[in-house]
């Protein structure tokens, strides 16, 4: 109808495993990663060609910081990543 689901029908399809946001469900499976990397590692010093669990961890961490420079990653991602330890400032390319 106008595509609005009833509470106990959008709760029935979560219980099957539905997913509404895919893009916050990567971006936090992404950051589980990277704080894997830094209990390992201990720090986020994520090398541009570092490759965690088949994810090109990397690649990630540098486009979170293009994301930042921009203006485009929210102040809350911001501050968990600073959090855990990235520092948003480097060049990505280094």
């Amino acid at each position: 109808k106008l595509g609005l689901l009833s509470v106990s029908r959008k709760q029935r399809l979560e219980e099957l495993g539905v997913k509404w946001d895919l893009l916050s469900e990567t971006w936090e499976a992404n950051f589980e990663l990277l704080e894997a990397f830094r209990r390992r590692d201990g720090h986020c010093d994520v090398s541009q060609k570092h490759v965690e669990s088949g994810f090109k961890l990397g690649v990630w961490l540098g486009k979170q910081r293009r994301r930042c420079k921009l203006g485009l990653l929210s102040v809350s991602r911001m501050q968990r990543l600073e959090e855990l330890g990235v520092k948003l400032a480097m060049l990505s390319e280094t």
